[in-house]
């Protein structure tokens, strides 16, 4: 049985092969000359995860979009889903872009997360210099 604070992620990578991904960590907004927000990454890094398919039946009970494909990564790293006034982390993993939705936050517990990410396609990333 594990404790609270015992890192099972930690735990799991020792049997299960860790993926890496590029992480591009959210920067500022800013509203751009049309009016419109621009949101900007600092620039990216690698960390090592699981990324896992999120099971179709899973996506049609969350009422999640059928036409879009989604992930779960765990990753030791805090990382920032959407919230109010604040736009959300992205992963990159091979060529396929991720934006963080949702995060199940262990890490102040566990040092560990959980977020669920939604593929985008077409989406520029703008890095901070």
């Amino acid at each position: 049985m594990f404790n609270p604070g015992a890192n099972q992620l930690a735990i799991a990578m020792r049997t299960i092969a860790p993926q890496t991904v590029q992480y591009y960590q959210y920067n500022s907004r800013v509203v751009n000359e049309v009016g419109e927000y621009q949101t900007y990454y600092n620039p990216p890094f690698s960390i090592r995860g699981s990324l896992q398919a999120v099971n179709r039946n899973l996506v049609k009970q969350h009422g999640l979009d059928w036409q879009k494909d989604y992930v779960v990564f765990y990753a030791n790293k805090d990382l920032l889903d959407v919230a109010r006034d604040v736009s959300n982390d992205k992963i990159i993993f091979g060529v396929r872009q991720f934006d963080v939705l949702s995060s199940d936050d262990w890490y102040t517990i566990d040092a560990w997360a959980s977020v669920l990410c939604v593929e985008v396609k077409d989406n520029p990333i703008f890095i901070i210099e």
